[in-house]
């Protein structure tokens, strides 16, 4: 794990712990989110080094990587997900009428297209 001292957006050496979350999908550890005390930037701290993070997904189980509607969970997984990408455009539609989305973790990037 690699501790970051700084925010990666402004540099700010300050912030505070903002949530403790538990990866419930595949290794069960406990993340810290911090919250930068300047711009607002949330983030994983520790983080996991970049050689280690395939070791966080996967493929076999991780439905995001995947369109497929092979099997009774795909089908219903394709169908919520659906269902959320036109409830998240919605909510989104509402706030801002033009601009780009930087979606971190977008999975198929079906949310983007």
């Amino acid at each position: 794990m690699e501790k970051l001292k700084e925010c990666i957006i402004c540099n700010h050496k300050y912030f505070n712990k903002f949530i403790d979350c538990k990866d419930y999908f595949l290794s069960e550890e406990v993340f810290s989110i911090c919250e930068c005390r300047n711009c607002g930037f949330k983030f994983t701290n520790p983080r996991p080094l970049p050689d280690n993070l395939p070791g966080y997904y996967d493929p076999n189980e991780y439905l995001s990587y995947t369109n497929s509607k092979k099997g009774f969970l795909s089908s219903i997984y394709q169908l919520v997900k659906n269902i959320t990408i036109r409830r998240k455009y919605l909510a989104i539609n509402k706030l801002f009428s033009t601009g780009t989305i930087l979606d971190i973790g977008c999975g198929t990037g079906d949310f983007l297209n």
